[in-house]
């Protein structure tokens, strides 16, 4: 016969619940450094961000761009397919599909089904599901969208602040939303000279169709800079 030992398993949950409690602790410290790291971005002083931010608008604006185009693809599919969903974007099957099918398929169902609504309530098993486009959908897709942008772009904005440091000057030239920009900054520590970094924004979009911005930013030397 086999018997549980007690203090192994209180143990065993303590370790659970210390763990638990760690990862809990740690997800909220960083939150509240985000908070923080954002409201840096307000100062004054934070050179990097004066010169960076203004073309936040701009990045939220390309973002509600693409969302918009995809509205419009979503419309033409579904006015091909007779207005139903399932034969525009089927659901995925979990037989006969591998995963990098099952996530594309996945993936523009959800970016359908964010944008219509379906004309009836219930639907019998492989039934056609003909949906009309949703204004209030839309509108939240795209709002979103722009959220989404803003984000990524404080995101962007707080880790070239890590990446370069205190800075005594920072200008801004290019735009890197539609294509480059060459931020010139002169670092506080006496041991750096002028440094150029370059960063274009790449529009990409996930394996669950969801669409984000990186900012990829490297140092360049005063030969390559403004190229």
């Amino acid at each position: 016969m086999i018997t549980s030992n007690p203090n192994a398993m209180a143990e065993r949950r303590a370790a659970y619940l210390n763990d638990l409690n760690a990862k809990r602790a740690k997800r909220e410290e960083n939150a509240k450094r985000r908070v923080e790291a954002r409201e840096a971005l307000k100062d004054p002083n934070n050179l990097i961000a004066v010169a960076v931010m203004p073309q936040k608008k701009k990045a939220q604006d390309r973002a509600e761009q693409f969302a918009k185009e995809r509205v419009a693809f979503v419309k033409s599919e579904l006015e091909k397919n007779g207005w139903d969903i399932n034969a525009a974007a089927p659901r995925p099957r979990s037989m006969g599909m591998g995963r990098v099918q099952y996530m594309a398929a996945a993936a523009k169902r959800y970016m359908f089904a964010s944008v219509v609504k379906s004309r009836v309530s219930y639907l019998s098993m492989n039934a056609p599901d003909f949906v009309d486009m949703n204004k209030e959908r839309i509108a939240k897709f795209i709002a979103d969208a722009r959220k989404s942008a803003a984000e990524e772009y404080d995101m962007f904005v707080m880790k070239l602040n890590g990446k370069i440091g205190a800075v005594k000057s920072a200008k801004l030239e290019g735009d890197h939303v539609w294509g480059f920009s060459f931020l010139t900054v002169q670092p506080k520590d006496k041991g750096r000279k002028e440094e150029i970094w370059k960063t274009q924004m790449i529009l990409n979009v996930s394996k669950l169709g969801k669409a984000f911005n990186q900012f990829p930013t490297r140092k360049v030397n005063k030969k390559e800079g403004r190229k």
